[in-house]
């Protein structure tokens, strides 16, 4: 991370777009155990865009830095649909340090239009650094929870089922062309 480095509104508004299709904001938990063997509550957050193009990973990294891995191999739906078998590597890109987080996440939060609460529950989240407080911690894990789970208004997927359903694109549903009107090039 390099707060120095000059982003230009353009390139905070492109990351808040990749985040708001294709990132997402999480909040773990698990236990952990004292010398003395105690346990005690464990929690992360995590921030990170997935995408198969190994050249928008390399753009996130060099622009906010980071890493990113390849992650798994998969077939999409609409690859399976039309009899594709081959496989495309998935890449992630991950803001891998809690300050990274912080500045990254208040860089894209103006210009997120769907992810913009899970970006305020990640900066609280990431407030309590340093701080004992597991009891607020899992309180934000289970807003995080209830604002990334599929049909939740925050998430946009209002409506789609995960059954064998035929779910249609916008794009293909005829009843939504419109026609525009006949532009002609005059002499």
């Amino acid at each position: 991370m390099n707060p120095l480095k000059d982003i230009t509104v353009a390139q905070w508004a492109y990351a808040a777009a990749l985040m708001d299709g294709e990132g997402s904001f999480s909040i773990s938990h698990g236990t952990g155990k004292s010398k003395a063997g105690k346990p005690y509550p464990l929690f992360d957050s995590k921030v990170m865009v997935s995408n198969t193009s190994v050249a928008l990973m390399e753009w996130l990294k060099d622009i906010f830095g980071g890493y990113y891995y390849a992650s798994v191999k998969h077939v999409s739906a609409k690859a399976k649909a039309n009899g594709q078998n081959s496989m495309k590597t998935c890449y992630r890109w991950i803001a891998n340090t809690y300050s990274l987080q912080d500045w990254f996440v208040r860089g894209i939060t103006p210009y997120l239009i769907i992810k913009k609460r899970q970006a305020e529950v990640a900066l609280e989240f990431l407030s309590l650094f340093g701080q004992h407080n597991p009891g607020r911690r899992q309180e934000l894990r289970e807003t995080m929870l209830a604002l990334n789970k599929v049909g939740s208004p925050e998430a946009n997927t209002s409506g789609v089922s995960s059954g064998n359903d035929e779910i249609k694109i916008e794009s293909e549903l005829s009843g939504d062309i419109e026609s525009a009107p006949l532009v002609t090039a005059t002499a």
